[in-house]
């Protein structure tokens, strides 16, 4: 009887171990583009909806997302972003965004948050700062990429029958040749230039320039801790390899099989362009050998 009791107490102890597993981080962060599987890798459906982990997607998503109007006021306010005052970014990021994260994991009693979404790239640079140099959160940023080309033709049509006419005035919270133009790596040799881009060449220079900034946050910031992910649609289970990436610091041992049915998956299906056809890939080839051309730069992988 005494054996059979010691064992129960062994067993159950065991399992209060297995399920109390935590991650090391307080906060993973995405680096992208968008269009990347952002959304896909913000969705706890697919790491198990494990305890104590808030999955949020670009703070609207989430349940205290939008009904906070005070916390979310500046989330896509792309008058405050381009105003290209790093002093307001770093209030931004004190006064609002930790706040407003530190409110969501509270009230979900979640100890780590997770949000791949790009709502982060203009104030990046303060938000790194803030953490490594005044706080004390452990942070775990995630650079994700998808297939160069494949990205390019999701940025320029958004959706089938929807193609972009402004890709810097329709796609908010992404680099622009003309935001903040101090911050720009890639410049355009000039303005006439970039007016004679196609959408989808545009939609190149956005994702070279993300790379470049990307390779700049983490030569500026050595104590950043980072892991790199990527996928294409060409390989079917490199989502799945993506995820399970990421599950690893989640400390999750496994991914759920994803479902195109889960909210906002389904409009997340980029291609197309205005007549609602796949670009041909030559095309797409084509265009960005001009546009490298044009922009007279070694080739920069996104």
């Amino acid at each position: 009887m005494m054996i059979a009791i010691v064992f129960l107490v062994l067993l159950l102890i065991l399992v209060v171990l297995v399920t109390s597993k935590r991650s090391d981080y307080d906060f993973i962060f995405g680096y992208s583009t968008g269009h990347v599987g952002t959304t896909t890798l913000s969705e706890g459906r697919y790491y198990g909806q494990p305890s104590k982990i808030l999955f949020l997607h670009e703070m609207k998503y989430g349940p205290f997302g939008n009904n906070n109007i005070d916390i979310f006021k500046w989330s896509y306010n792309t008058s405050v972003w381009r105003q290209n005052d790093q002093a307001k970014d770093m209030i931004y990021v004190k006064e609002v965004f930790l706040p407003f994260l530190m409110l969501s994991m509270k009230r979900a009693k979640a100890t780590t948050l997770v949000d791949m979404g790009h709502h982060n790239l203009y104030f990046i640079d303060s938000l790194v700062k803030y953490l490594l140099n005044e706080t004390n959160y452990k942070f775990l940023m995630v650079r994700l990429r998808r297939e160069r080309l494949e990205t390019a033709v999701s940025l320029s049509y958004h959706r089938p029958n929807k193609p972009m006419i402004d890709l810097c005035g329709e796609l908010i919270t992404r680099f622009c040749p003309y935001d903040r133009v101090n911050e720009v790596i890639n410049k355009p040799p000039n303005i006439d230039i970039w007016n004679n881009f196609t959408v989808t060449q545009r939609a190149l220079w956005i994702i070279d320039e993300t790379e470049a900034r990307w390779l700049k946050l983490i030569n500026d910031n050595p104590m950043m801790n980072f892991t790199e992910v990527y996928w294409s649609a060409s390989y079917p289970t490199s989502m799945d390899e993506a995820a399970l990436t990421v599950a690893q610091f989640l400390n999750v041992d496994n991914i759920a099989v994803w479902s195109s049915t889960w909210e906002h998956m389904e409009e997340h299906k980029h291609s197309g362009d205005n007549t609602g056809t796949v670009q041909p890939i030559q095309e797409i080839r084509a265009q960005d050998q001009t546009y490298r051309q044009s922009m007279n730069y070694s080739y920069i992988p996104g």
